[in-house]
C-alpha cells in the first residue's frame, strides 16, 4: 500500500532512530543523541534515558513499580553526603552499602586492586556526587545480573541506567577541565563507567542474540546492530584511555596509582616466548585471506594488515605478562608441544597483572579500520573475532563482563555465515561456545 501524502503542516516521521532514545523511538521521529537529555526530550520536559546506557526493549516492556528486593530496606542516608548522590525513599543507600560490602569485591582479583574499589572509591564518593552516581550504577547492575531476568531485574537495570546518565553529564564538563585535584575522581569515574558499557553491551547483545535464531540469522538491521555496538566499544574505550594519558602522572601520585602500575615485568621465559610464537604464527596466517582475493585493493589490505599487526603486538604482550601458581609453572618449565586451545586453558587458569593491556589493541586500531568494522567487512569481522580470544581470558570470569568474548565470536559467525567459519575456527574453539547461539566445541587446532 502506498504511503498517504503528508499534509504541508505536518510532523515529517523519521523511521531510522534506532540508536536514539526511548521516547524519540516511540514518537518516530529523528533523535540527535545528545546527552544527557537529547533536544527532542528538553522541549517537551520529558525523561530522556538512551539505548547507549540500557535496552530499549528492557524501558518498553518495564513497569515502574517500587517492590523491596531481597534483603534491602529503604534507609535515609546517616552520612548527610552520600544524601547528595542517593535518591530519597529508594534502596540507593542500602545499594551504596552493598556496594562495600558485595560489590566492589567482585570486580578486581588484585589485592590492591581490591582496596581501591573497596575502600579508597567510596571515599571519593563521599566527597563526589558524580562518583557516588557512578557507584550507585554499578552496585544496581551487579544486583540485576545476579538474579533471574524478571522485571524486578530489569527495573535495577534501569536505576543504573538513571545514575549512569546523571554520572555521565557530570563526567563530560569535567574532563574538559582536568586538574590534579579532580583527577582521581574523574579517573575513578572513567573506570566504572568503562564497566559499566561492557555491562549494557552485554545485556544489548542478549537481548539481540535472543532474537536470532538457526532459521532466521541474517536479519541485516540486527547483525548491524552486533557490530554497531562493538564499535561504541572501541571509542567507549578510547575515551577511558584519553583521559589515562592526559592524567598518569596526577594518577600515579594519587590513591588510585595500584590500578596504573605494573607489579610483575614481561615474562621471557621459554614457555611464555613459545606460547606467544604459536599464537603469533597463527595470526600471521590471516593475512592469506585478504591477500588472496583479486577484489581486495592495495588500500584495503594496508588498512587490514596494520590491524592485524597491532592485534599481533597485543597477543604477545599479554601473553607475557601472565603469572601462575607454582604448580603450573613447575608443570610447564619446558618446551613441550602443546595445541591453541591448550595454549588458552593454561592463561585462562594465570593472573594477567595488567588488564589494560587487553584494550591496546582498541587503542592501535585505525579509524578507517574501525569504520570498515562497523559496515561489516569481512576480514575486520575476522581480526575482531580473535581479539575476543584475548577478551575471554582476561575478563571472561567477571560478572560485569556479561561473557561478551563469546557473544563478539557467536557475532562473527553469524555475520561470516557457515561458509567462512574457518576463518574463525581458533576463537569459535576456545571462547565461542559459552552464548546461546554458538556452534559446538570444534576439535583442538594444533
Amino acid at each position: 500500500m502506498a504511503d498517504k501524502p503528508l499534509a504541508a503542516n505536518s510532523r515529517k516521521y523519521h523511521h531510522k532512530t534506532r540508536r536514539g532514545c526511548v521516547a524519540c523511538k516511540q514518537r518516530r521521529i529523528k533523535c540527535d543523541e545528545k546527552k544527557p537529555v537529547c533536544t527532542n526530550c528538553s522541549k517537551k520536559s520529558i525523561e530522556c534515558s538512551f539505548v547507549h546506557l540500557v535496552p530499549a526493549s528492557i524501558l518498553r516492556k518495564l513497569q515502574f513499580q517500587r517492590s523491596q528486593p531481597d534483603g534491602l530496606t529503604i534507609q535515609q542516608p546517616t552520612d548527610l553526603r552520600a544524601g547528595l548522590f542517593c535518591r530519597p525513599d529508594s534502596f540507593d543507600f542500602a545499594l551504596f552499602n552493598r556496594y562495600i560490602s558485595h560489590t566492589s569485591h567482585m570486580i578486581s582479583q588484585r589485592q590492591n586492586g581490591m582496596e581501591i574499589y573497596t575502600s579508597v572509591i567510596p571515599k571519593l564518593a563521599l566527597l563526589n556526587p558524580s562518583l557516588g552516581h557512578a557507584v550507585l550504577a554499578t552496585a544496581y547492575g551487579h544486583l540485576a545480573r545476579s538474579m533471574p531476568q524478571t522485571e524486578m531485574a530489569a527495573k535495577y537495570l534501569t536505576d543504573s541506567a538513571f545514575h549512569m546518565n546523571t554520572t555521565l553529564a557530570c563526567y563530560s564538563q569535567a574532563i574538559s577541565s582536568l586538574s590534579k585535584e579532580n583527577t582521581p575522581t574523574v579517573f575513578a569515574n572513567s573506570v566504572l563507567i568503562s564497566l559499566y558499557v561492557f555491562l549494557s553491551s552485554g545485556i544489548e547483545y542478549e537481548e539481540i542474540l535472543s532474537r536470532l535464531s538457526l532459521a532466521n540469522n541474517r536479519d541485516p538491521n540486527l547483525l548491524d546492530h552486533l557490530l554497531c555496538i562493538a564499535v561504541r566499544m572501541i571509542h567507549g574505550t578510547r575515551g577511558v584511555f584519553s583521559v589515562f594519558w592526559s592524567t598518569q602522572e596526577w594518577i600515579a601520585t594519587s590513591h588510585l596509582s595500584p590500578l596504573i602500575q605494573r607489579h610483575n615485568p614481561i615474562r621471557d621465559t621459554a614457555p611464555h616466548l613459545f606460547w606467544a610464537q604459536i599464537e603469533d604464527q597463527h595470526l600471521a596466517n590471516l593475512q592469506n585471506l585478504w591477500e588472496r582475493d583479486a577484489s581486495v585493493s592495495s588500500h584495503r589490505s594496508y588498512i587490514l594488515s596494520q590491524s592485524l599487526h597491532s592485534l599481533r603486538h597485543t597477543f604477545s604482550l599479554t601473553t607475557r605478562l601472565y603469572v601462575f601458581p607454582p604448580e603450573t609453572d613447575e608443570r610447564y618449565s619446558s618446551v613441550e608441544p602443546i595445541s591453541l586451545k591448550e595454549i588458552h586453558q593454561v592463561l585462562c587458569g594465570g593472573m594477567l597483572d595488567d588488564l589494560p593491556s587487553v584494550f591496546t589493541w582498541y587503542i592501535r586500531a585505525s579509524a578507517p579500520f574501525v569504520s570498515m568494522l562497523g559496515q561489516g567487512d569481512p576480514f575486520a569481522v575476522v581480526i575482531w573475532a580473535h581479539h575476543a580470544i584475548l577478551l575471554d581470558r582476561a575478563c571472561g570470569k567477571n560478572w560485569w563482563f556479561c561473557d561478551l568474548a563469546s557473544k563478539f565470536i557467536s557475532a562473527a559467525l553469524l555475520i561470516l555465515g557457515e561458509e567462512r567459519r574457518s576463518w574463525i575456527e581458533w576463537p569459535l574453539s576456545v571462547a565461542g561456545s559459552g552464548s546461546r547461539l554458538a556452534v559446538e566445541k570444534t576439535q583442538s587446532i594444533d
